[in-house]
């Protein structure tokens, strides 16, 4: 007998088939051309039977009420616009609650800095190489206690995979009578097994989650939770400013991975962990990422090799390759084994720490790392216990090749054209920008020795321009600009642009974000 999934939202959208259409969207349901408008009879507008978004009180009420239950949280929201609009609704509840000064962590992504402007809200960068960490608990305390912020917000998982212990996050911001924000956008599926760290919802007063990255949802499909307080202002910012027209597919896919997950995901992620370790016993010539998500494998394997075999991976970087691996996608690892047999591995792998840091280092042929593979999957008691900022597999990540590299340099961070004041070696204070704001080397502190471009700028109206890359140096930079994904700006908007940067810009042209075709905007 199958089993009866509880997903409401998801019923009321599948049970509209067939029926008479005057409604939007225009292609009124119709498989217009037996391919890409397969989805087409479930993409519906707010209807009578399938609740509104902008104030939920039926089948979309149910389903974030059984959201929230399975994020042990008190109360959550579901996007439809991806988790860039959930970050933006928990910032906007923070602020309302706490003030506009906050504590970020190094490594957030860059919605976490244009949410910040645009709720027009100051912040605090904080972060250093902690044992495979950007930032640890004694850079938020100190941070904290430095600022007059009551906002404190960290990223787990990263990209790669590793995270922090939540709870001792939660403990420091709650002795400061401050505000945890997670942004867990890549950590959706911890909930529905215990091989996983336990959500950072358990633990944090509001937790973002990108749903579509790691569960069976459709893309742009997100979910907020937090405290009941706090949910209740984000839902006011996700009505006024988030899209009046969802769409249901992602919204009723969002329900239907919950259900299902709820039910089989212990079994699913018990096969997955399985598939993983065979991967890895089978490829000994590779090095892999000892981190507390084992499904974001990543590995020295060029993106080259992947791409022959017909594999394309989330992510290259230049020292490795990144797959995200499901329960939809895990057995697709065994094939791929004997065409990467035969592959030479990268000659060296950075520790991810330094990626995600800007720390302006290149690869270092014969930094080579070596992770042990996990021979067998943690007991239930020990993955409820592995928050994994003190545990054995994301305590020393790479740790050999970490003490041989060299210190990160500190760079001054800011959202910019914005006021920059630097307040110790490992912290960078952030103003808001001010209406008239002007250029000197009073109002915006270079990461390096200002060029005479700089220097010209003193006394002058901003404007912006285009330049060329190679153009750029010694210019501020009006975005920030990264690697996308991960998404993690390397060059903040307000930075002066040193050559490094421009050596970093050229080389990753085509996969940087916020450049304008192919130029850098600079203030002049």
């Amino acid at each position: 007998m199958a089993t009866i999934l509880n997903a409401p939202l998801y019923d009321a959208v599948r049970g509209y088939v067939a029926k008479t259409r005057f409604h939007m969207p225009g292609h009124g349901g119709n498989n217009l051309d037996g391919g890409l408008y397969l989805s087409a009879p479930f993409d519906i507008t707010e209807l009578p039977f399938c609740d509104n978004l902008k104030n939920p009180s039926g089948v979309i009420r149910d389903a974030e009420i059984l959201l929230a239950e399975a994020y042990l949280s008190e109360d959550a929201l579901m996007f439809a616009t991806g988790a860039t609009a959930a970050v933006q609704s928990a910032l906007y509840a923070a602020r309302e609650r706490y003030g506009k000064n906050a504590v970020i962590a190094d490594n957030c992504h860059c919605s976490v800095h244009s949410a910040l402007r645009l709720l027009g809200m100051s912040a605090t960068v904080t972060g250093g190489e902690h044992k495979g960490y950007v930032i640890s608990p004694e850079d938020a305390a100190a941070a904290l206690d430095k600022s007059s912020a009551k906002i404190l917000v960290i990223t787990t998982p990263d990209y790669y995979g590793r995270t922090l212990d939540t709870a001792k996050f939660k403990a420091i911001a709650a002795e400061r009578g401050a505000c945890l924000i997670a942004d867990s956008a890549h950590g959706a599926h911890f909930a529905f097994s215990p091989l996983f760290p336990p959500p950072a919802s358990q633990y944090a007063d509001l937790t973002v989650y990108g749903a579509h990255k790691t569960l069976p949802v459709f893309t742009g499909g997100a979910i907020l939770c937090g405290n009941t307080i706090l949910i209740a202002k984000a839902r006011v910012y996700r009505s006024e400013y988030a899209t009046t027209s969802p769409n249901y597919i992602i919204l009723a896919s969002l329900d239907y991975a919950r259900a299902y997950l709820s039910i089989n995901g212990r079994t699913a992620y018990e096969r997955v962990f399985a598939d993983i370790r065979a991967f890895k016993r089978s490829l000994p010539q590779f090095s892999f990422l000892d981190n507390s998500d084992f499904t974001k494998l990543y590995f020295n394997c060029p993106s080259a090799a992947l791409e022959a075999a017909g594999v394309y991976p989330e992510m290259y970087d230049g020292n490795g390759s990144l797959l995200i691996v499901t329960p939809f996608n895990s057995r697709a690892l065994k094939p791929l084994v004997e065409k990467l047999k035969s592959v030479t591995p990268l000659k060296s792998v950075i520790p991810v720490a330094s990626i995600n840091k800007r720390d302006r280092r290149e690869n270092t042929d014969g930094v080579k790392i070596r992770l042990e593979i996990c021979d067998e999957a943690p007991s239930e008691t020990e993955a409820k216990s592995a928050t994994t900022a003190t545990s054995k597999s994301d305590a020393t990540p790479m740790s050999a090749a970490t003490a041989a590299l060299p210190k990160s340099e500190v760079k001054t961070a800011t959202t910019a054209p914005h006021k920059t004041e630097t307040t110790s070696s490992a912290v960078t204070k952030i103003a808001p920008p001010k209406k008239t704001a002007k250029s000197t080397e009073k109002d915006v502190k270079p990461m390096g020795k200002p060029s005479a471009k700089t220097k010209s700028h003193k006394g002058k109206s901003l404007k912006s321009v285009l330049v060329e890359i190679d153009d750029a140096k010694g210019y501020i930079s009006e975005f920030d600009i990264g690697l996308y994904p991960p998404g993690v700006p390397r060059i903040l908007a307000g930075n002066v642009i040193t050559a490094d940067d421009i050596i970093f810009m050229k080389k990753n042209k085509n996969t940087l974000f916020n450049l304008v075709n192919g130029k850098v905007c600079v203030i002049i």
